[in-house]
């Protein structure tokens, strides 16, 4: 039916056009116009939409540059970091090690201290033992008197010095002289016996120990200073790397980012291409025959077939009009 009104309208020459033929032509100019208005504009909305996009291809660029300075800066600080924070985990090691020595030290300087006083105690018993005092200074009067006391103090006096079978039964038949009755020798064994009697393991107790106590508590102390520092080093790692895990998302969305805006660019070029071919071909072609039809001429009469002579004299004109017009 539109076909159909074409015909109707534009088919005939503008001068043999009715009124309604008219408006028709008239309308169909005005549909032409409105269609030509939509493909400019579209055309137009094309080529600025290409032109955002090619102003945020600096933008895109410029945030890659940005993400991937930031992480860079990023890697070298965690770097550094981790050679701090390995510093940190060498000198808590060795601060540990510190602290097990003085460890060492107090258990063995504890257990020779509680060997110490078991020796002095087997000294206060032996040198507090009468019977033992009675043998060695000869406070006795009857042989039955010290072989009681031989039998009592004996085995305290073997007690505090190893000997052999030999050496205790030497020293027993020393101990069972009165002094005056003993030769050189055996008074110098019996001398012997009660300087060991006499004599005081020195005890460690208070200034040693003490020197032990402070040596741990010392450790102890660079232990927590050591520990703490590590932590702080550990925790202060933690946030580097957390930082550099977001720096790489950021530099990943902007490497997306970038990867998606060249295609998005190539489709905006075509797409302003397409339009503004759309808008040319429309004028080239729909206008042009649009202004063409509507100021439609009446079409010519066809001329009758001119007979030969006819034809002979007007190649004779047409010949005499090409020379008159050289000479002109």
């Amino acid at each position: 039916m539109m076909l159909d009104t074409l015909r109707l309208s534009l088919g005939v020459p503008a001068d043999e056009r009715m009124p309604c033929q008219e408006i028709m032509v008239q309308s169909i100019g005005e549909a032409v116009e409105a269609a030509l208005a939509s493909l400019e504009a579209t055309a137009v909305s094309a080529s600025e939409s290409l032109k955002e996009k090619e102003g945020s291809t600096d933008t895109v660029g410029e945030k890659m540059i940005k993400a991937k300075g930031v992480l860079d800066k990023v890697y070298d600080k965690v770097g550094k970091l981790e050679q701090v924070a390995k510093e940190h985990d060498e000198k808590d090691a060795e601060a540990q090690e510190v602290l097990k020595e003085a460890s060492d030290d107090q258990k063995k300087g504890d257990a020779t201290f509680l060997q110490a006083k078991k020796e002095k105690q087997e000294l206060d018993d032996c040198a507090g033992n009468a019977a033992l005092k009675c043998m060695i200074k000869g406070w006795w009067e009857k042989k039955l008197e010290v072989k009681a006391a031989a039998k009592e103090a004996l085995p305290l006096l073997e007690r505090l010095i190893k000997m052999d079978e030999s050496q205790r039964e030497m020293m027993t038949a020393v101990l069972m002289k009165k002094p005056k009755d003993r030769g050189d020798f055996e008074k110098t064994c019996a001398q012997n016996v009660e300087n060991e009697l006499e004599k005081k393991v020195i005890e460690e107790g208070a200034p040693a120990a003490q020197a032990r106590a402070a040596a741990i508590s010392t450790a102890e102390e660079a232990c927590q200073a050591t520990t703490k520092a590590k932590a702080e080093a550990d925790s202060t790692l933690a946030e580097a790397k957390a930082e550099q895990a977001k720096a790489e998302r950021e530099l990943e969305d902007a490497e997306e980012a970038a990867a998606e805006h060249e295609p998005e660019l190539l489709a905006a070029r075509e797409d302003k291409e397409t339009h503004e071919t759309a808008v040319k071909t429309f004028k080239e072609v729909n206008v042009v025959c649009f202004e063409s039809l509507s100021k439609k001429a009446p079409e010519a009469p066809e001329a009758p077939e001119a007979t030969e002579a006819e034809t002979a004299g007007g190649e004779e004109i047409a010949a005499g009009d090409v020379v008159a017009d050289e000479v002109d």
